[in-house]
């Protein structure tokens, strides 16, 4: 009986522990996302880089303005978890890109409640 209320104790433990180690892992670093500017042109590329957990699966999308997404990415990070990926070279402003506010958004796997997001601006410039 003694046995049977013991095992069942050290089970409940390694239960309850497992929860707060899953959570400390999810929540173990944050998620860092940047670009290399926060206005765009024609011509030029869309450089975003970042943090995420080492050798992890990185997800970058692209959203436009209107919401729908015009680029998906997957890319890995390094073994300090850093990553960086030119997304586009921006085109001339089409119905499929057209001038506005864009967004990319990261998303991290392992660590599954984290996601980044920022948001930008493309806009025709006169020379």
């Amino acid at each position: 009986m003694n046995r049977l209320k013991l095992l069942t104790a050290t089970l409940l433990l390694f239960v309850i522990m497992s929860g707060f180690l899953i959570q400390a892992y999810a929540t173990l670093e944050p998620l860092e996302l940047y670009t290399d500017s926060q206005v765009y042109s024609e011509g030029q590329p869309l450089l975003v880089y970042g943090k995420a957990l080492s050798n992890e699966t990185v997800i970058l999308r692209l959203f436009a303005p209107d919401g729908t997404i015009k680029q998906f990415n997957q890319i890995a990070a390094d073994g300090n978890g850093d990553f960086n990926q030119i997304l586009i070279k921006w085109p001339n402003a089409t119905t499929n890109y057209p001038y506005g506010t864009y967004s990319v958004e990261q998303l991290a796997p392992k660590n599954r409640d984290s996601h980044k997001k920022l948001m930008w601006h493309l806009h025709h410039l006169h020379h």
